[in-house]
């Protein structure tokens, strides 16, 4: 479904519409490409962090370890803010964002046990 329009044709979030010059080259990037990177920079990942009292934190990024380091920072999840972050239990590529949040959403079912033979811990 494309994007839908404002009131001067262009869709909004278009990254070329009227007026733009759009990416390098003139062509227009593929939905989920990003300017300057190839499709092999752009693996998302599902992570675990075990957090203070036993509690286990799910989630995806493309960059784990950065997004771990922001939640120990306190610019992570409001989970990770309220309790904060022990260890980086586990990570496990997944190739796209739509594999990563598939993966995700079946972690956070398991049981804490379940989640602890997942990560190997």
């Amino acid at each position: 479904m494309p994007f839908p329009k404002g009131a001067e044709g262009k869709a909004y979030n278009d990254p070329v519409g009227p007026g733009s010059t759009g990416p390098p080259g003139g062509g227009r990037r593929q939905p989920g490409e990003m300017e300057g990177a190839s499709r092999m920079d752009a693996t998302w990942w599902v992570y675990m962090i075990e957090c203070r009292g036993g509690k286990i934190y799910t989630g995806i990024a493309k960059d784990p370890d950065a997004r771990y380091r922001r939640h120990l920072s306190g610019n992570g999840a409001a989970f990770t803010r309220m309790n904060p972050p022990v260890a980086m239990l586990a990570k496990r590529p997944c190739g796209t964002r739509s594999d990563a949040l598939r993966a995700e959403r079946a972690l956070r079912r398991l049981t804490g046990r379940e989640k602890r033979v997942w990560a190997g811990t």
